[in-house]
């Protein structure tokens, strides 16, 4: 039966149901609307026996009638069934798998409801069945009740009952209401005249965004989210398989870019310049002409379960050298599990509190975690700086900040001299900090936390120390947020002689201009401002990479230093057992001087 028969059948069907329970079909905000009339007094079960529908879709087009509707009173619900969300669920046992076979009108979005499967899991497990196959007599595979929820855009429709006034009319209500005049034409079909103390419907359009697994969904729902692209999901899971290492390495960046949306949130576009950063730092290397052979692999996970483990399932990564895999925590865990499965190193560029890197021994942490900084910082201060006593500036009104309180033990260890001034919210006196400053000393002010305001505080009475009191030596160690205050405060912190330590910094150098410049070309537009730079973080990881493959390494045997435009690495053993990965130390300290020039030291 062709397709249009089969919409012919559908009207008819639809036109004698109408005539059947006193309704008419009217298409309002551009989908399809059963419009019922009660010829009596009618509860909302009654109502959705009538138009076959649950009363909880009646009430949710319908939020006035939850008392149930009077004689003459109208209701609208979706024409369209696959509008409607599915009921329930039929009590399939969770994640056994079974098979179906499909019925007439069903397809992949329908067996993704009734089962509350997700897709994705469907094209995994039916790899030889495209997704358009999904007809009647065809059996799948089906994992019932396995879906993760995701967030949908869903065009929330309601009808609300209107008492009309003196004055009102079709078109006076339509530019109240933001609506077409036709539209509240077709939701009060038959009124022709609009009567004061008289009710109508007035159709009420609006942007949502809903959070629920394939079962909770309507079916246009999950073929709107899906959209073309199902048909790459159901292209990725027949990969052409890698071959391991005889022809170059293979780098798979596995993040959450999430294209199918018409406007990704902020860190969306933060991974992609992350991307971006990394294809100009392959160029570059490319161009030399010496550079080892790179496959890369790049998948968006969409900030979706679901989506994560379906490109996991299609074996697409089993070949990986290396996966640069999320912050998410799910599925940063996801990939770092699969990645210890098929003995694939797990680059972690992204989650900074994450100890992965601690019990998993295919994890190597890029960032360098914030006790490993702070001791490293600390034995710097003792190598370069053996004569310098510690003030702490505290505020006791402020919870001591993480990397103080590793500073302040580390510190402990090495038998400095240290004392604290506490300062409450109020601005450090000089005259107190001058008391504890004893002439021919020289100190080292550690703030109890990076904060602007606390920073604001402290400069003042530093500076003017650093003036009168010619017979002492003082500098500030300042914390990785002051690289955010350097618009306000860069010349105050090279008065008072600042070390800041962090694992990131960036002195805008030509490097840094010429990356710009290289972007701006390729894709048409400025990098996005952000602390650490995407770009130059995926410039400075790709470049590591790659210096490690030319040298015949995996990654994690690469020891040396690299010194990237923004970010060091060097990595070592995380752990004395084989039970631990690898983790980068490299951490720098950047100096703020009194002559105004900024000198960075990587350790």
């Amino acid at each position: 039966m062709n397709i249009r028969r089969l919409y012919a059948l559908f009207i008819i069907s639809a036109i004698c149901c109408a005539t059947a329970i006193a309704a008419t079909v009217v298409t309002i905000c551009g989908d399809r609307y059963v419009c019922y009339t009660a010829v009596e007094k009618s509860s909302l079960h009654r109502v959705g026996r009538a138009l076959n529908v649950s009363p909880e879709v009646v009430l949710r087009y319908n939020p006035w009638a939850e008392e149930g509707l009077a004689k003459g009173q109208t209701v609208l619900v979706p024409a369209d069934k696959s509008m409607i969300p599915p009921v329930s669920q039929a009590d399939y046992p969770s994640g056994v798998p079974m098979t179906y076979t499909l019925g007439p009108d069903e397809n992949i979005y329908t067996v993704a409801q009734r089962f509350d499967a997700s897709v994705e899991a469907l094209i995994a497990a039916n790899s030889s069945i495209p997704p358009a196959n999904y007809e009647a007599g065809v059996t799948v595979t089906v994992l019932p009740r396995s879906a993760t929820p995701f967030t949908v855009e869903r065009k929330a429709v309601s009808f609300e009952r209107y008492k009309l006034q003196n004055g009102d009319s079709f078109y006076m209500l339509a530019k109240k209401n933001g609506i077409s005049e036709s539209d509240i034409m077709a939701a009060n079909p038959g009124i022709e005249q609009l009567k004061k103390g008289k009710y109508i419907l007035i159709p009420r359009v609006a942007a949502t965004t809903v959070t629920a697994s394939a079962g909770m969904l309507s079916e246009n729902e999950l073929r709107n989210y899906y959209g073309q692209r199902i048909d790459a999901l159901y292209a990725a899971a027949h990969p052409a398989k890698l071959k391991k290492k005889s022809d170059g390495n293979n780098i798979a960046i596995v993040l959450p870019f999430q294209l199918n949306k018409p406007q990704p949130p902020r860190q969306a576009l933060l991974y992609t310049d992350f991307y971006k950063g990394f294809l100009i730092a392959l160029d570059s290397i490319q161009r030399r002409g010496d550079a080892p052979r790179l496959n890369l692999t790049v998948l968006d996970t969409e900030h979706n379960l679901n989506v994560t483990d379906s490109l996991l399932a299609t074996g697409t990564l089993d070949n990986m050298d290396v996966i640069i895999a999320p912050l998410e925590p799910k599925q940063l865990e996801r990939i770092v599990n699969y990645g210890a499965e098929h003995d694939i190193a797990v680059l972690n560029c992204f989650a900074t509190k994450n100890d992965d890197h601690l019990v998993k021994s295919n994890v190597i942490q890029a960032n360098v975690p914030m006790p490993m900084m702070t001791a490293g910082v600390v034995n710097w201060v003792v190598e370069t700086m053996p004569e310098r006593s510690i003030i702490y500036v505290t505020d006791s009104g402020v919870e001591d900040a993480e990397a103080f309180t590793t500073l302040r033990d580390n510190f402990a260890l090495t038998g400095i001299e240290t004392l604290t001034i506490d300062i409450g919210s109020n601005e450090l006196n000089f005259s107190e900090l001058s008391l504890q400053m004893l002439p021919g000393s020289q100190y080292l002010i550690v703030p109890s936390n990076g904060s602007r305001s606390l920073l604001k505080h402290i400069l003042p009475a530093i500076k003017k120390a650093k003036q009168e009191r010619y017979d002492c030596e003082v500098q500030l160690l300042g914390y990785p947020e002051y690289v955010t205050y350097l618009k306000d405060f860069q010349t105050e912190l090279q008065d008072v002689d600042t070390f800041m330590f962090s694992r990131f910094f960036n002195s805008n150098g030509y490097r840094t201009r010429d990356i710009e410049f290289y972007y701006s070309k390729w894709f048409n537009g400025s990098m996005l401002l952000s602390y650490p730079n995407m770009v130059l973080y995926g410039f400075d990881t790709a470049m590591c990479l790659m210096s490690a493959f030319n040298e015949g390494d995996s990654l994690v045997d690469h020891t040396e230093l690299v010194s990237g435009i923004q970010t060091p690495f060097r990595f070592k053993p995380a752990g004395d057992d084989s039970g631990s990965g690898y983790v980068n130390d490299a951490i720098c300290i950047v100096h703020f001087t009194p002559a105004h020039t900024i000198e960075t030291i990587v350790r």
